[in-house]
């Protein structure tokens, strides 16, 4: 890793010699940023902790500082590209900072616990503070470069007070989260969507941007929709059902717009949904010990009516298979082999799926 990296700056102070052969020695950036998302003294407070390759690069970019293979007048800009990756991965403002602390103290605490692994006291004396300056100069660096780069951002995102008015069209976009996971998902989206106006239940986070939203990698299956006529009920029931559509085919994402016949179809008030639910599905919908078949619906259908593929996805054997859907066919009268009743099945499990609590309920007609 150090072998090939850039010559150090005169502007530099001379990193004692093993100070450089410590760094190379600890220098497993792997390891270490897997102890930083993991030390006490800072993943409690990670309320959105960076993925791992993210806080390997990180690790990465501390070890060529302690090593002085980054010029000093160059370390703001790295910590400024740092700052960048982690907004883009959603990341919050103090999250990001955390995360250099805890980069800190654990390259610090192997450099120092190397150090003192019988080495001759006067020179690890020296490396030892060598290690202490520039963590602390480094660190007052990377605050203020990692803060200043998303107040940046944010400013770049805020209207302006003079100038054209901003654009009339707004966007609504609902993201399917985990129960639990809403506090994190609200402060993933707000980092990079800081003018956002933000709701989230336990299920799902809805956002109202002025222009297209900006969603953090691996937030979870969203939908889109714009705001017409400053109607945001609607548009927030639209892009919760696209989100639903999304989640059913295990898609990152669907546009309302690709989809209107179908959200139009799903957007029944429940009194409708439950007749057209127990028409088509009968006990499968209406009794809860059924759930294996509406399972086994579900697979099929999800692969293209493939007997051993579906049944290799629920770990049964495929005569088992067949003998459930035997089962289905005889209970609720459904043969998705024939195109209207697979139709039929599809729309029944969209809507049991855009049914589940957290969404907007229907618009009242």
């Amino acid at each position: 890793m150090f072998s090939n990296a850039p010559p150090r700056a005169a502007a530099d102070s001379r990193r004692p010699e093993l100070l450089i052969r410590a760094v190379r020695a600890v220098g497993r950036c792997g390891e270490l940023a897997h102890h930083v998302l993991t030390e006490p003294a800072t993943a409690p407070w990670l309320s959105a902790p960076p993925d791992l390759p993210t806080v390997t690069a990180d690790i990465e970019l501390w070890t060529r500082i302690f090593a002085g293979d980054v010029p000093s007048d160059e370390v703001p800009h790295r910590f400024e590209e740092r700052a960048v990756e982690h907004a883009r991965r959603g990341t919050p403002p103090a999250n990001a900072v955390l995360v250099q602390h805890g980069c800190v103290n654990v390259l610090v605490g192997a450099l120092i616990s190397w150090l003192d692994d019988g080495r001759p006291a006067p020179q690890a004396a020296e490396a030892q503070r060598a290690v202490g300056a520039v963590a602390l100069r480094t660190l007052q660096t990377a605050t203020a470069a990692i803060a200043r780069s998303y107040l940046d951002a944010a400013t770049a995102r805020a209207p302006r007070s003079r100038g054209p008015a901003p654009e009339p069209r707004r966007w609504c976009l609902a993201v399917m989260v985990r129960e639990g996971e809403s506090r994190q998902a609200l402060e993933r989206f707000r980092a990079v969507n800081p003018q956002a106006t933000v709701s989230v239940s336990d299920t799902t986070l809805t956002g109202f941007t002025s222009r297209q939203p900006t969603v953090p990698e691996g937030l979870g299956p969203y939908g889109t929709a714009p705001v017409e006529a400053d109607d945001t009920a609607r548009a927030a029931r639209r892009s919760a059902l696209a989100a639903a559509t999304a989640r059913h085919y295990r898609l990152d994402h669907v546009d309302a717009g690709q989809a209107v016949p179908l959200l139009a179809a799903l957007d029944l008030d429940p009194e409708e949904r439950e007749t057209f639910l127990t028409a088509c599905l009968g006990p499968l919908h209406t009794t809860d010990r059924n759930e294996h078949l509406m399972e086994t619906l579900h697979a099929y259908l999800s692969h293209n009516l493939c007997t051993t593929a579906a049944a290799r996805s629920l770990y049964v054997h495929r005569h088992t298979f067949a003998y459930r859907m035997r089962c289905i066919r005889s209970l609720t009268g459904l043969d998705p082999d024939r195109p209207f009743h697979r139709l039929r099945a599809e729309l029944a499990l969209l809507l049991r799926e855009a049914s589940r609590p957290g969404l907007p309920r229907p618009r009242p007609t």
